[in-house]
């Protein structure tokens, strides 16, 4: 399924972000199935507010189609989008979010802003939620 190839893609990400020591968030832009930007959380990496991977994988798709209208454009990520995310999701005019968990640490739900889509399939969900467990147990054990 065209689908787990993309939630395989958005798991892969977070992976690089938990290598550098990042929340593990992954995220890509498809259009017309192909996917056309991708990123994955650098706060850390680059000591900067906006590294979030959502806001990468939007700046790449930009830069890919040569516009910042992503009209005809999808978001997969692997966590529910923060509010800053949202917004820039939102400004970018892509059509629909897909993700993978929710947030648990936010008092504003930014999905209800955006035409999102909680994914089930619990061996994705599991594996990435396994994947945040074991950074936080990290962080909280340094």
């Amino acid at each position: 399924m065209v689908m787990n190839k993309y939630v395989d893609k958005i798991i892969e990400l977070s992976k690089y972000a938990f290598d550098n020591d990042d929340i593990p968030v992954g995220a890509i832009v498809v259009q017309n199935g192909k996917i056309i930007g991708e990123g994955f959380n650098t706060r850390n990496k680059f000591k900067s507010v906006i590294g979030h991977a959502e806001i990468d994988a939007i700046e790449m798709a930009c830069k890919h189609i040569g516009d910042w209208r992503l009209d005809d454009c999808e978001m997969y990520v692997t966590l529910m989008p923060c509010m800053m995310c949202a917004g820039a999701i939102i400004e970018s005019r892509i059509k629909k979010v897909y993700y993978l968990c929710d947030r648990t640490n936010v008092c504003i739900d930014a999905g209800k802003y955006l035409n999102a889509v909680k994914l089930t399939n619990s061996e994705n969900v599991e594996k990435y939620k396994k994947l945040l467990q074991i950074f936080f147990e990290k962080k909280r054990n340094k």
